[in-house]
């Protein structure tokens, strides 16, 4: 009866955990001023991904940077940074990146996408994107 007690409290806090922050948008436990929208397209070999970064705060965030990071071995991208100069409250600043799987095998596999402050090491908003399996090409 403690176990079934036990185990309905590991997932009710673990549900309250997820509502509560989302899969994104905590760094080391602090809700972000930030959050990060992301759609994937395409069945690959070639993939876009289309997203948005918003502050939600009340003013303005200036020189902010986007990277990404990634297996080399699985995906190649052309551009592996991106500046914000200024990002307004509320409103979305849309970013599409291209990428192709060059994995044989057409592995699935994530993709983190990083927003920080220039010259600073912690990010604001960490971003995980499961990418799916790539279609193999027809040789």
């Amino acid at each position: 009866k403690d176990i079934m007690k036990m185990r309905l409290k590991i997932s009710q806090n673990y549900v309250k955990l997820v509502s509560d922050s989302g899969s994104m948008g905590l760094v080391s436990g602090v809700a972000s001023p930030l959050r990060i929208n992301a759609e994937v397209s395409g069945v690959g070999p070639n993939f876009r991904i289309k997203f948005q970064v918003e502050n939600l705060t009340q003013s303005p965030m200036l020189n902010l940077g986007v990277t990404y990071d990634y297996d080399f071995s699985v995906f190649k991208m052309r551009k592996l940074c991106h500046s914000i100069p200024c990002l307004i409250p509320k409103i979305g600043y849309p970013f599409e990146i291209e990428l192709m799987n060059i994995d044989p095998n057409g592995t699935a596999d994530v993709i983190k996408i990083y927003v920080s402050e220039k010259n600073k090491v912690t990010p604001l908003i960490c971003a995980q994107i499961n990418m799916p399996m790539s279609e193999l090409p027809l040789d």
